[in-house]
């Protein structure tokens, strides 16, 4: 671990946050693609909608798992985004995953191997 023993108990909420990361990489760019596209009104109902699943999940979540539940739910809610924006940008007739998929899967990838390297060495 890098900053010792007592940050041990972080290590659960980190693996949710550090994937909370690559879900927010697609989630970004295509919300903006959202509003490049002018469907600004659809990026206000897609972040009222996700704010609403985060206040529940967080009351829900909060209470029984702690901070893992919290770092699960704010999973959960960027999920929420990059869906949202997807399916307007879909709905648009604009498909960002067309061209180059494997070059959106860099970033996402990115993460997973700091992830794992992180992992190996707490071991």
């Amino acid at each position: 671990l890098f900053f010792g023993e007592e940050f041990a108990a972080g290590g659960g909420s980190l693996a949710w946050l550090l994937a909370a990361i690559a879900v927010i990489y697609v989630g970004s760019l295509h919300l903006t693609a959202v509003v490049a596209v002018g469907s600004t009104r659809s990026v206000l109902w897609i972040t009222l909608f996700a704010l609403s699943v985060n206040l529940v999940g967080n009351a829900l979540a909060v209470p029984r798992y702690g901070i893992e539940g919290a770092a699960a739910t704010t999973l959960l809610t960027e999920t929420l985004v990059a869906a949202g924006a997807l399916w307007v940008l879909a709905s648009s007739g604009v498909s960002s995953l067309r061209e180059r998929p494997l070059g959106w899967l860099l970033g996402p990838a990115a993460f997973g191997l700091f992830y794992a390297l992180s992992n190996s060495l707490g071991a």
